[in-house]
């Protein structure tokens, strides 16, 4: 059973392994009274929109068998009143001693899946407390939100992270005089969301120091012109890292040739690529070598896919989900554009079995070409999947499929 609760009738909830609240809490008596009787059972826990005082709760219990917690809107109390946030000496420079800080996570000794997302106000502070309470950490999800963007997490967070790998999570030394000797698990999945400092440079240092266990690597971006930037530059980092699976860079505006040499070049593992809202104007053509194993490709949203990404793409011999973005023109202009021949070329060239003679699944968006390219499709592939999305174009798409 996986209870959810929006108000404060936790008496009818039964035992069980997952409790997922979904809004602030005015009294938190019968709260507390369920997490008495079900604090040794706990597997997974949900807190969306959740005041700080509330996540505080939580601290006055440990939960032995809690191995997901997930975070989101977290409302801090201090900031709702304008308080100014102290700092300290933590690894590497000044971090903020923000309500992150004091999110209980020492009370949660075997998580080893942790998101802190749609929460713009997080902190560099948070890093610390990660690198000290979270030996067994594999999966780390942290951002803000496609509205309100993070402005906090920079450069220097990224290395108090790498704590987690070089550091104990006793005293976050990183001196191998260091005598507690605890099992530190690498980071095996990282996605960050919405976080306007972090870029090139965050992602190399990643690279540097996660690349012996890095599988799944995300990065949500936004379209503020002074944003740090993702270039081809930090997409060659990733040759560091050999086991990387999943690759998502969405909403890159600096996408070009040099970044599809990059991945064809440094990713031959890679299984997944989403590269949602990015301009697609360059051949796809060396994927089809360089990263053999692709099985799912994502150029969905605004992504103003050109013929030769297309046709380059096709040669690849075992992708199996395809997901198309709007060809030619932006997701703006897409409803005001009728140009039948466009889709029937499309049509044509994935109705060809030689072309992506593997394909499963076909991903449309909701464009004047889709109707188009699914006839032709149908008549001649009939085994390949075509979903539609149901989703109208709008400025910016902010969501992955």
């Amino acid at each position: 059973m996986n209870p959810s609760v929006q108000d404060n009738n936790f008496s009818s909830l039964s035992l069980a392994d997952t409790l997922k609240i979904n809004a602030p809490l005015e009294k938190k008596n019968n709260l507390y009274k369920y997490l008495q009787k079900n604090k040794d059972t706990l597997t997974e826990l949900s807190l969306d929109n959740c005041k700080e005082d509330l996540v505080h709760l939580f601290g006055q219990f440990e939960f032995p068998l809690l191995t997901k917690f997930e975070l989101s809107e977290f409302v801090a109390i201090e900031d709702a009143k304008g308080s100014k946030k102290s700092k300290s000496k933590q690894l590497y420079g000044e971090i903020d001693e923000s309500p992150m800080t004091k999110i209980p996570l020492d009370r949660f000794p075997g998580l080893v899946e942790l998101k802190i997302v749609n929460s713009p106000n997080i902190t560099n502070g948070i890093f610390g407390v990660i690198a000290k309470h979270c030996p067994l950490l594999t999966w780390l999800e942290f951002g803000g939100k496609p509205e309100e963007y993070n402005c906090n997490i920079s450069l220097d967070g990224i290395r108090v992270l790498e704590g987690c790998v070089l550091g104990c999570v006793f005293c976050c030394r990183r001196s191998p005089s260091c005598c507690h000797g605890a099992p530190i698990e690498p980071i095996e999945t990282l996605k960050i969301h919405y976080c306007v400092k972090i870029g090139e440079k965050s992602i190399e240092l990643i690279n540097e120091r996660f690349c012996d266990s890095l599988k799944s690597f995300s990065i949500y971006r936004n379209y503020l012109e002074f944003s740090a930037k993702i270039t081809d530059k930090c997409l060659k980092a990733f040759e560091k890292s050999t086991k990387l699976e999943t690759l998502e860079v969405v909403y890159c505006r600096n996408f070009d040739w040099d970044c599809v040499s990059n991945i064809a070049t440094c990713c031959k593992n890679l299984k997944v690529l989403n590269l949602q809202d990015c301009p697609i104007q360059e051949s796809f053509e060396p994927l089809a070598e360089g990263c053999p194993y692709l099985e799912e490709l994502n150029m969905s949203g605004d992504s103003w896919v050109k013929e030769e990404a297309l046709v380059g793409l096709c040669k690849h011999k075992n992708l199996k989900i395809y997901h198309l973005g709007h060809f030619e023109h932006g997701d703006v202009d897409c409803l005001d554009i009728d140009e039948p021949e466009k889709g029937k070329f499309i049509g044509t060239l994935l109705s060809c079995e030689d072309n992506l003679p593997n394909l499963q699944v076909l991903h449309l968006e909701k464009c004047c070409l889709s109707m188009y390219i699914e006839d032709r499709i149908k008549n001649k592939r009939p085994d390949v999947e075509i979903a539609v999305s149901d989703v109208f174009p709008t400025k910016i798409s902010k969501d992955l499929d």
